[in-house]
């Protein structure tokens, strides 16, 4: 009987022990989804306060996916929230000719604004704006996004933005140009952004390519290295035509190292690209500044001077394939020139023997008699070929 009493009272205490627990787990249960409901709500609120401001707005999660955006925003980027929501930021946020990605140094932690910057929308539009981007951050400093409010500027501004745009940039190739250069140089040498490593580029063939196929064709071959540049550099770096053949490119925070990695991969864009016959060729030298004791223009120079000793080493292997292309061009469209130019260089080397001329001497007269033609590669081949008379308009492309 005392055994069962016991265990009587043990039953009895477990339950309870049971009945205290349920309760518990009654009363957090429904804590915790008030609690939920409260954070629905509040997250409701903001959003209906967000969707309801005056000005767009982006929020970005900590991935770089787009996590809500405004009635604004969705009509200047030309995505629906729900088209937008879970893409990586720069499908939607496309400002990809900008100079710097606000929303990647946001994500790293670091607030920056601009007053005029172009977007491009989905359906191709482009717009101006200003911008301001900044981490959301939790009280522990823990980053819950990045918000990125931006807003349309008027006709005036857009057509003021334009024409300061064009102030710094070169027209044929969009590159920044010499006066961009100038101001950019000191802003980006700074100890912030060390290593500031430079590239120096000068174009070969390109003085050749206007004088036979016409500056139309050379003003190709620059945009093809221009396409080349905008397609390796990050959006930090900056590119410029600093003249008729010369670029260069400024690479803040890039050590040694790395800005040779560029550089290859530069050149491994570059690699098979050509306008007509002529193949694009751009030696490439590569200096970096380390620490305050170096000058930023010695270190440019430096980049040059490597640049200037390729160009020294490749320049007889480029002007000799050069003129192969080109020559490979033009009796390639006939056979009669092809034979026409063998027989001028035959007949050249026959008049210099004549005239006792010396054996390196005869060789530059073949050559000269083989390439006497050349200006006839700009020329259509239907009007090289044409028999009867050419037209006013034929004549003109002619000379």
């Amino acid at each position: 009987m005392q055994n069962n009493t016991v265990w009587g009272s043990g039953g009895v205490l477990v339950l309870i022990v049971c009945v205290l627990l349920c309760i518990a787990l009654a009363v957090l249960g429904t804590r915790l989804y008030g609690l939920k409901k409260d954070a629905e709500q509040e997250r409701s609120k903001c959003e209906q306060i967000l969707l309801a401001f005056s000005d767009a707005i982006l929020i970005i999660n900590p991935q770089g996916r787009v996590e809500m955006l405004n009635s604004l925003a969705e009509k200047l980027t030309g995505w629906t929230r729900q088209e937008a929501v879970g893409r990586a930021y720069g499908e939607i946020y496309n400002t990809r000719g900008a100079d710097s990605d606000l929303i990647a140094e946001a994500l790293e932690g670091r607030s920056r604004s601009r007053s005029q910057v172009f977007l491009m929308s989905k359906g191709g539009q482009e717009f101006a704006i200003s911008d301001r981007v900044s981490p959301l951050l939790h009280d522990y400093g823990q980053l819950l996004g990045v918000i990125c409010t931006f807003k349309a500027m008027t006709r005036r501004q857009t057509q003021q933005a334009r024409l300061a745009q064009l102030t710094f940039r070169d027209s044929l190739t969009g590159l920044y140009n010499r006066a961009f250069f100038e101001q950019e140089l000191p802003r980006l040498d700074q100890p912030a952004r060390w290593p500031l490593s430079v590239l120096v580029g000068d174009l070969n063939g390109l003085k050749l390519t206007n004088d036979v196929f016409g500056h139309s064709v050379g003003d190709e071959l620059l945009i093809a290295v221009s396409h080349a540049f905008l397609e390796v550099c990050r959006p930090e770096d900056r590119v410029f035509r600093w003249g008729g053949d010369e670029f260069i490119v400024l690479l803040p925070k890039t050590g040694q190292d790395e800005a040779n990695a560029i550089r290859q991969r530069l050149q491994g864009a570059l690699e098979g690209r050509a306008v007509g016959p002529i193949t694009v060729n751009l030696p490439l030298g590569c200096s970096t500044k380390e620490h305050a004791g170096q000058d930023i223009r010695a270190v440019w120079q430096q980049a040059e001077e490597e640049m200037y000793w390729l160009k020294t080493v490749e320049h007889t292997r480029f002007q000799k394939e050069t003129l192969h292309g080109i020559v490979k061009e033009l009796h390639g469209r006939s056979v009669a020139e092809k034979e026409h130019a063998e027989r001028v260089s035959s007949l050249a080397e026959e008049l210099g023997r004549y005239l006792g001329l010396a054996n390196h001497e005869l060789r530059k007269l073949r050559l000269c008699g083989l390439l006497h033609d050349i200006g006839k590669v700009r020329i259509p081949e239907e009007i090289l070929n044409k028999p009867g008379r050419l037209s006013a308009e034929e004549y003109k492309k002619v000379i």
